[in-house]
């Protein structure tokens, strides 16, 4: 993907100088800057690199790469940029969607002023975006009605939207797979039958023979399979993280804050990605798992930078230091603050992981009661006692409304709560109108 990206920045050459600024919309900047670095873009020609949604210089002498998803919101704001022709903000328009602009995006664009100035415009197979090294996704999160339900007059857009994605996705990989669904809901069924249909078609127009061996598998599951699992707190620290702290899955940073030695409110900021060793090893084990994999790499660190650690106490004493220690200490520091800065926001974010566990104890006990199956195995006054502590839990104004809904939707997934008990349960809770919509919605899953 990374090769990918790169080969069609480099492939749009500006008009009148040999370096174009790169504007990526928001869905676009997440994938291109998971894979490349500012070097990485600048080796390719591009002066600076810019978010479309946020306010920009004009520099009407350099062309510009609008690289963006086929969306309204994207398009409107191109327009916008070239709306007064007498002041356009950059000499001409180089436009990549990462997938099939539709008629009526490309009707508002060609109707517009920025025509005039539009020199490229390409359709790339590119709209995924890779999460880890194994996974991807392709941003679409429509509500659960539009896809599970199947009276919704959504389903069929979205399940085209989808399969279209798909599609992009084993394109790109030049892999056409044996497609296999799910059972369970006729929804995978749908979109399984569109993604086939759509490979054939790809297939064809690539002139790709069929493979006759090591044809990979595309398995189309649904959540009605696993309804349990998104419901169920995890105790992995990369699950507990974005989970429980403030981290925006789009930024994948952690902020810390904290007051220095004149009690000034700081921030350090720590990147969540794979490129980072630390976090890589890291962030599928348990978080008391790692917590000591921290502490020794704290400890293995200090160890490593007694000197500086040396030569502060005595910047700070006032003693006499050498001109070659000083010259020896200045190579070092740069990385040595960064290490710091580094290990100091993963100790911090293990030592909320920790106390956030500690904070879901009882939560958690009950999770695994309802979501194991022992609940239903248990004798008649276990289950009633089981009850008793479940109200008492919901009535408990210090517990978080979002784990009494979890807790309430595993225990309706159990099968052994009727109407009567789950009206209990919800004004036990106090649940407000939207969270019982979402319980509402949750029951529809069970057809």
């Amino acid at each position: 993907a990374r090769k990918r990206v790169l080969t069609i920045i480099s492939s749009v050459k500006p008009i009148n100088s040999e370096w174009k600024v790169l504007i990526l919309d928001e869905v676009v900047f997440s994938l291109v800057s998971k894979l490349c670095t500012d070097y990485d873009t600048g080796e390719e020609g591009v002066s600076v690199t810019l978010k479309l949604e946020e306010p920009r210089t004009k520099d009407i002498t350099t062309d510009v790469l609008y690289f963006i998803s086929p969306t309204e919101s994207s398009v409107k704001k191109i327009v916008a940029d070239f709306s007064d022709p007498a002041s356009p903000p950059y000499a001409f328009i180089h436009l990549v969607v990462t997938s099939r602009l539709p008629d009526d995006l490309l009707r508002l664009l060609t109707s517009s002023p920025a025509v005039s100035r539009l020199k490229t415009l390409k359709e790339v197979n590119l709209s995924f975006d890779p999460i880890e090294k194994f996974i991807f996704t392709i941003h679409e999160q429509p509500e659960i009605s539009s896809i599970l339900l199947s009276s919704s007059d959504k389903l069929h857009e979205a399940i085209q939207r989808i399969s279209d994605k798909i599609v992009a996705f084993c394109g790109t990989l030049k892999e056409f797979p044996i497609v296999r669904f799910s059972t369970s809901h006729h929804v995978s069924a749908m979109l399984a039958a569109s993604v086939q249909e759509k490979l054939n078609r790809l297939q064809e127009s690539l002139k790709i023979e069929s493979q006759q061996s090591d044809q990979a598998v595309l398995l189309i599951a649904d959540r009605t399979q696993d309804i349990n699992s998104p419901l169920i707190h995890e105790f992995t620290v990369q699950a507990m993280a974005y989970d429980l702290l403030d981290i925006d899955p789009k930024k994948n940073s952690y902020i810390r804050y904290f007051k220095d030695a004149e009690n000034n409110l700081q921030e350090e900021k720590t990147l969540l990605v794979d490129q980072d060793e630390i976090w890589s090893e890291i962030k599928h084990k348990s978080i008391l798992d790692a917590q000591p994999i921290i502490t020794q790499k704290i400890q293995i660190f200090k160890e490593q930078n007694k000197n500086i650690e040396t030569f502060e106490e005595k910047a700070k004493k006032g003693d006499d230091i050498s001109t070659n220690e000083l010259i020896v200490i200045s190579r070092q520091l740069h990385k040595y603050q960064a290490d710091k800065i580094r290990l100091g926001g993963f100790l911090s974010i293990v030592e909320k992981l920790l106390q956030e566990r500690q904070n879901l104890y009882e939560t958690a006990v009950f999770e695994q009661l309802f979501a194991s199956g022992d609940f239903t195995n248990q004798r008649k006054t276990s289950v009633i006692s089981t009850k008793k502590n479940l109200i008492n839990y919901l009535s408990t104004a210090e517990n978080l409304y979002i784990n009494k809904l979890r807790i309430l939707l595993l225990y309706i997934a159990t099968g052994t709560i009727n109407a009567q008990e789950r009206n209990e349960l919800i004004q036990a809770g106090k649940f407000e109108p939207a969270e019982i919509q979402i319980i509402e919605n949750y029951l529809n899953l069970f057809g």
